[in-house]
């Protein structure tokens, strides 16, 4: 449900943000159909390195388990005959208002980020049991992340506490 709302791709550039340092605004999502490349990084000069496999996750998997060691020979080598091109465009954020959540939340704080992770879950699991509606993921995500931007994280166990008000919350 995630990868069909682009609640996903939300979180990862939150993760990118947070992990490598970057604001938030500098971190985009370019669709990719044939979902080859993984990740690209632009350098000062303008020039790009991407992380290419094909649209597996065999590779991520033994880099998790290896770190820092990397495999050789573990996967099959890309093709680039066989792919022949690579599409990219912008993805439609009308269609798809979930992959702006994430930015939206870190701009207003620490704790609407995580309401709008714990929110997540909780909305997902709705909609499977057909509760609400798939569009109603979106506006759960929202009144979470406002409801709770001004809660302020000090310790790990802020973090646990905001989650389980965020996943009582969402089910009043």
């Amino acid at each position: 449900v995630d990868s069909a709302t682009l609640f996903n791709k939300s979180l990862e550039i939150a993760e990118a943000s947070i992990l490598f340092d970057i604001h938030v605004e500098k971190v985009s999502v370019v669709m990719h159909p044939e979902s080859v490349i993984h990740a690209i990084v632009q350098y000062g000069d303008n020039s790009y390195k991407a992380s290419m496999y094909y649209p597996d996750m065999s590779l991520p998997i033994e880099y998790a388990l290896s770190y820092p060691e990397r495999g050789t020979d573990t996967v099959l080598p890309l093709d680039f005959e066989k792919i022949s091109r690579l599409n990219f465009y912008a993805p439609d954020t009308d269609r798809f208002p979930c992959l702006n959540v994430m930015p939206e939340a870190l701009a207003r704080g620490e704790g609407a980020a995580v309401a709008a992770s714990s929110a997540d879950e909780v909305l997902v699991d709705l909609y499977l049991k057909g509760k609400i509606g798939f569009y109603d993921i979106y506006d759960g995500l929202i009144k979470a992340v406002k409801a709770f931007e001004k809660h302020k994280i000090n310790s790990v166990q802020d973090v646990f506490d905001i989650d389980k008000k965020v996943r009582k919350y969402i089910i009043s």
